[in-house]
């Protein structure tokens, strides 16, 4: 009787150890889903400013105003960066931190939304574009990540930096 309870007691300790090193393989292998992209408060560069008159616009870390609320609304994809994707009533469109307009060679420029949950969170590293009715990726330099070959491009939900695209 001792025998088979400790041959059972083994054989749950071997089972539980296996789990374990299952578990630490996995999260070892999905070490970029486990680090996700977060950028705390402190380090943040440019923060969205709202008047009383519901205008936004951008100030930075010191309290510096970037832009003048005048717009709508304003998304920063990294708050890092000085790319800011503004709202003019319906009309979009993306600045620099002086207020330029830019990406203006694409029919249409916008950011990807990775998480609509009480804090808009969006990818932090690109954008997507539009040309001749086509979707690519850009970096926030401006840089080609794809060619415009893609009918849609979006964000997986809480999965930063996975997207999904649909190509004609």
């Amino acid at each position: 009787m001792k025998n088979s309870k400790t041959i059972l007691f083994i054989a749950i300790a071997i089972i539980i150890l296996i789990g374990i090193l299952i578990l630490t393989i996995f999260l070892l292998n999905n070490k970029e889903f486990a680090e996700d992209e977060n950028i705390a408060i402190s380090d943040y560069k440019y923060f969205v400013l709202y008047n009383s008159s519901e205008q936004v616009g951008i100030i930075d870390r010191t309290g510096n105003i970037v832009i003048e609320p005048q717009y709508s609304d304003i998304y920063i994809p990294n708050p890092l960066e000085p790319v800011f994707v503004c709202f003019d009533g319906e009309e979009s469109f993306i600045i620099n931190e002086k207020g330029e307009k830019i990406f203006q060679e694409y029919n249409e420029v916008s950011a990807l939304i990775t998480s609509e949950s009480s804090l808009l969170e969006l990818e932090k590293s690109v954008l997507r574009y539009k040309k001749d009715d086509l979707y690519g990726l850009i970096n926030l330099n401006g840089e080609i990540i794809t060619e415009p070959i893609y009918e849609e491009i979006s964000s997986l939900t809480n999965r930063p930096r996975k997207n999904i695209s649909k190509k004609r």
